[in-house]
C-alpha cells in the first residue's frame, strides 16, 4: 500500500543571491534518503531502488511511480519531462506518458539543455557542489500552451531542487507550474533538503 502522496512549497530563487522569489508546489510520493546517512528502512530502500530503476527505465518502476503520481494530476493537465544531464528527455518522457495514460493529461516535450552537464553523481564523486540554476543550462525550445491548464515538471527525484528551478525558470516561472517527482530528498535528521537550503516550505499535506 502506497503512503499518501505528499506536497510541499519551494520558495524558488533563480540563483544564489537572487531576490526574485516565486512559489512552486512540488508533489512527491515518498521521501528519498541516502544510505550515506544511515541504514535505510525497507520502505526507504525500495523508494531508492525505484528511483534508480526509473532511470533505465524498468516497466515495473514506471507502473509503480505513475500509479502514485497520477493522483496529483487532473485531466487536461500538461506534463513536461525534465531533461537528464545529457539533455535527453527520453526517460522522463516515458514516465510522463505513463502518468498521462492514468490521468488524462497531455505530454508536451518542451525542454532541453544548451549543453550536456555533469550528473549529480559525477559531481558528488568529484567532491563538487551541485549545479546552480544557471549552470543547468535549461532552455525551452517552445512555449507552454496558452490554455491555463496546470503544468507538471516530471522527474524521478528532487534533491536540491535546482533542476526543477531551472526548468521552472526556462518556462517563464508561471504560477501554474508544479513539480511532480517520485521521491524528494531528505537529510539524516529527517528534514527535507530545501529546509536547509535557501527555500521556505509549508507543512506537508
Amino acid at each position: 500500500m502506497l503512503n499518501p502522496a505528499l506536497s510541499l512549497v519551494l520558495s524558488l530563487l533563480a540563483d544564489a543571491g537572487s531576490r526574485d522569489e516565486t512559489s512552486m508546489a512540488v508533489h512527491y510520493a515518498f521521501p528519498y534518503t541516502s544510505p550515506r546517512y544511515r541504514t535505510l528502512t525497507a520502505r526507504e530502500a525500495h523508494t531508492r531502488k525505484v528511483a534508480y530503476e526509473l532511470k533505465l527505465p524498468k516497466p515495473r518502476a514506471l507502473e509503480e511511480a505513475s500509479a502514485a503520481l497520477s493522483a496529483h494530476v487532473q485531466p487536461g493537465s500538461i506534463l513536461v519531462p525534465v531533461p537528464s544531464s545529457s539533455g535527453s528527455t527520453e526517460v522522463n518522457r516515458l514516465l510522463a506518458e505513463a502518468i498521462a495514460s492514468k490521468s488524462g493529461a497531455w505530454v508536451h516535450d518542451l525542454l532541453s539543455r544548451r549543453a550536456e552537464v555533469p550528473s549529480s553523481q559525477q559531481r558528488y564523486v568529484e567532491g563538487r557542489p551541485g549545479l546552480s540554476v544557471t549552470e543547468h543550462s535549461m532552455v525551452a525550445h517552445t512555449s507552454l500552451p496558452d490554455n491555463g491548464a496546470p503544468v507538471f515538471l516530471v522527474d524521478n527525484v528532487c534533491t536540491t531542487g535546482n533542476t526543477l528551478r531551472a526548468a521552472h525558470k526556462a518556462l517563464g516561472s508561471s504560477e501554474r507550474i508544479a513539480g511532480l517527482v517520485w521521491a524528494y530528498n531528505h537529510g539524516p535528521d529527517g528534514r527535507r533538503y530545501d529546509e536547509k537550503a535557501r527555500c521556505r516550505t509549508r507543512d506537508e499535506a
